[in-house]
């Protein structure tokens, strides 16, 4: 039995069951219906809520990607990232050095030094 890859959408999946659990020491509640979503206890605080909410979409194409989930927990640097984009030419050099130490280790690019 070959099994399909397992996608970043899984992963979205697996933290919504994770963040409920975590939560309120319960797994959500699954309804008899399978199509149905889980049911997400409305005790959650108002963030986490909405989080495990789009987690745990049953349509794969309906949850929120980890980038979403990212934005929602942390919207100031996507925003000055935005912004920064809109005013270009920038070097990426500058742009990198704009971004939060914490998002500058997520950085896929390298930057080499100007030649001298």
């Amino acid at each position: 039995m070959q099994s399909a890859p397992v996608s970043a959408k899984e992963d979205v999946w697996s933290l919504g069951i994770t963040l409920v659990e975590a939560l309120t020491q319960h797994p959500p509640v699954f309804s008899s219906e399978h199509s149905a979503d889980p049911v997400v206890p409305r005790e959650l605080p108002d963030l986490f809520l909405v989080i495990a909410k789009h987690a745990l979409r049953r349509d794969p194409i309906h949850r929120w990607s980890v980038a979403e989930i990212a934005a929602r927990l942390n919207p100031a640097p996507l925003a000055a990232a935005a912004a920064m984009a809109s005013s270009l030419p920038i070097s990426a050099p500058a742009l990198a050095e704009s971004l939060p130490i914490s998002l500058r280790s997520a950085c896929r690019f390298r930057v080499n030094p100007p030649f001298r």
